[in-house]
């Protein structure tokens, strides 16, 4: 059996912890006839040049453990060997690197290295091989990726060279940079691989070299084979921008290898969800040890996903695995936060689901440190009861802390704080007690109080309060009449010729109403829609006191329709009107005159022949009947309904007669029929 040795960072207790020292200890020993195996968890860094050289007769596998095999994706999880600028330098024969992301060069400058094969690896760097070999070096399944800038080239051979599904290409704009370069006549195959180079150089033969091989896909002509295509773009992977190099679902490159296979080396897995995260905690922030951390999204699956924060937004700094406590649904994963070598600020998260799927692109999440004792309220002003603009109210609990540093109180419209929010004004603060001055600009009613200290630490549920007027101020209406009286209603929210003197841009209103402008003849302008039927106080900003005593309440002004009148007998007949208010009172009036009289007379009755009102409860059509009327005579009907003190238009009906008396039918009749000869 051979021997297997566990490598790198992933390894609770590897036998190396790197490959120099499994280098050293391993090149002179051989197992049942094959060489030594290197299994890398994690990572191993080199810090020189890997140099497999002298003492491997049997040559050996460098290869990923189980679980950690490279997929495509370099944005993705994986066993590899790191260390940037030094190379993997293979100089004896039957040397085999399977499954690992190599993040380097793999060369051979001298001696010899028969029957490498890279199988299924990504490799970024080149393959540098300048040797005489008795047989061609493999690469099967595998991606050579050159980075921007870096200026190589995936594939730089002097030997012989049999590549079978791979994908190699650069990122690299260099014109003269190409992806395989051939010096000095060597015969490279390639077989059912994907080339791709952003200038269309995807081969350069430096001065001789055979290219060979069919059904290959590249972004160029040079590539051999009768049955390639030239249509190949960044489209036909993942993610290319994020170096996810397996080919996509959707691309031409499915189906269109030798024997119907398909063309390069990794494949997005068919009908595969890719997951997308929307929110986290509902607001983006999480602290080490948190428990029942939701996360929501899409494209979960159903079980099996894996979860981990990161430092880098395309998952390739520091990496912390998360501990899923549930995965629910297709939509929602619940972690326990786990900080790991992580920095408080700014992480990003990666759901992977059991399609091997994961969002290129980490979700933005704020680590925060973890919380201390919530403050606790536990008395506000003695009874929870404390006037709008009042000063000294002291608010008692515990965990304020003894010094305010960055804390505050506000005051909001919702238990969960949620609502409409202001601050308060702090003047004394110590860890038990503190004494605040009320803002107005909530409405008078329920209000909640939340501490929060300097280590932003608050109460999650607000302390429950009841906020009044002050002392002294009553609720008066107005409609826009010169001077404000108890009965009337501020109409259709439009106030003019206030008759209180008002300085511009000092005068607002407590209530829903957040955003008031005066100008100095008392017309007001509002930003935040305000509700009807409520009540709004007056408050004084230059002085800080209210404004008044006076209040308003917003009404609208109902609008009437359909006026009808219908003769239900000599004296009496039937009224009606449509008002598309379901509230207050709509008053009748009957005259022989078509001109209606005052909204004030029509409501009096004065001068009429008849009049009525009935107290409106709902929309629609509104009915009445008026008696005490003459007999043939053509009556008017003016109709006002008002509301909240906000009179309607006036509406008047056509004219309409009442029946005639029995006992000179016949002798009208008579007379119009003389009339008529």
């Amino acid at each position: 059996m051979p021997a297997i040795s566990k490598v790198g960072s992933g390894w609770g207790t590897p036998d190396y912890a790197d490959l120099h020292a499994w280098e050293t200890a391993e090149q002179n020993n051989t197992y049942s006839g094959v060489g030594p195996i290197a299994e890398v968890s994690g990572t191993t860094t080199l810090t020189a040049n890997l140099q497999i050289r002298d003492g491997w007769t049997l040559g050996c596998t460098i290869r990923a453990v189980a679980g950690e095999e490279f997929d495509g994706n370099f944005g993705g999880t994986h066993a590899n060997i790191a260390g940037a600028g030094f190379d993997v330098d293979v100089r004896v024969d039957n040397v085999s690197i399977e499954d690992l992301d190599v993040i380097g060069d793999i060369t051979s400058t001298g001696d010899t290295c028969n029957g490498l094969a890279i199988d299924r690896c990504g490799v970024q760097g080149q393959q540098f091989l300048n040797l005489a070999l008795t047989s061609p070096v493999s690469a099967t399944g595998s991606v050579f990726y050159i980075a921007t800038g870096a200026q190589g080239r995936a594939i730089y051979v002097y030997v012989d060279c049999n590549l079978d599904h791979c994908t190699l290409l650069t990122k690299d704009t260099t014109d003269w940079s190409g992806v395989i370069y051939l010096r000095s006549g060597p015969t490279v195959d390639i077989q059912d691989c994907a080339v791709y180079a952003p200038n269309n150089n995807t081969v350069i033969i430096h001065d001789t070299g055979t290219l060979t091989g069919d059904y290959n896909a590249g972004n160029d002509a040079l590539l051999p084979g009768a049955n390639s295509i030239t249509t190949l773009g960044t489209d036909d992977f993942v993610d290319y921008a994020n170096d996810d190099y397996r080919i996509a679902t959707g691309s031409e490159l499915r189906g269109a290898g030798s024997a119907g296979g398909d063309i390069g080396a990794f494949f997005e897995p068919a009908g595969a969800t890719v997951p997308a995260i929307t929110d986290i905690d509902t607001d983006e922030d999480i602290y080490p040890g948190q428990t029942g951390v939701v996360i929501t999204g899409s494209g979960f699956l159903t079980s099996g996903a894996t979860v981990r924060l990161n430092s880098a937004s395309d998952g390739t700094g520091t990496n912390v695995a998360q501990t899923v406590t549930t995965h629910a649904s297709d939509t929602s994963i619940t972690i326990t936060v786990v900080q790991g070598a992580l920095s408080i600020g700014t992480v990003y998260a990666f759901v992977q689901n059991t399609d091997t799927e994961e969002n290129a692109t980490g979700f933005t999440v704020t680590l925060s440190a973890a919380p201390g004792p919530e403050p606790t309220i536990t008395d506000v002003d003695t009874d929870e009861t404390v006037a709008l603009g009042q000063t000294g109210v002291v608010i008692t609990g515990t965990n304020f802390e003894a010094v305010q540093g960055t804390g505050g109180v506000r005051l909001n419209t919702q238990s969960d704080g949620l609502g409409v929010d202001l601050l308060c004004t702090e003047t004394a603060w110590s860890d038990t007690s503190i004494t605040v001055t009320v803002p107005v600009g909530l409405p008078p009613g329920s209000a909640y109080v939340f501490v929060q200290n300097d280590t932003g630490d608050e109460n999650a549920t607000g302390f429950a309060i009841t906020l009044t007027v002050p002392a002294g101020y009553e609720s008066v209406n107005y409609d826009g009449s010169t001077v404000p009286e108890p009965s009337e209603t501020l109409q259709e929210m439009a106030l003019t010729d206030f008759a209180l003197t008002m300085v511009n841009g000092d005068i607002g209103l407590i209530g829903t109403i957040t955003d008031v402008t005066w100008s100095p003849n008392g017309t007001y302008t509002q930003t935040v829609p305000a509700t009807v039927g409520d009540t709004y106080y007056v408050w004084d900003n230059s002085t800080s006191t209210m404004y008044g005593p006076h209040a308003f309440t917003l009404a609208v002004q109902p609008t009437l329709s359909s006026p009808s009148l219908t003769s239900s007998g000599q004296t009496t007949m039937d009224v009606g009107v449509t008002t598309d208010h379901g509230s207050g009172t709509w008053y009748w009036y009957l005259s022989e005159s078509a001109t209606p009289p005052s909204a004030a007379d029509l409501k009096a009755g004065t001068a009429s022949d008849a009049f009525g009102s009935k107290t409106v409860t709902v929309t629609g059509v509104q009915t009445d009947s008026a008696t005490g009327l003459q007999a043939g005579t053509t009556y008017y009907k003016h109709s006002v309904h008002t509301n909240s003190g906000v009179d309607s238009d006036i509406v008047t009906s056509t004219g309409v007669e009442t029946d005639l008396a029995a006992n000179i039918t016949p002798v009208l009749n008579n007379l119009r029929q003389q009339m008529s000869n």
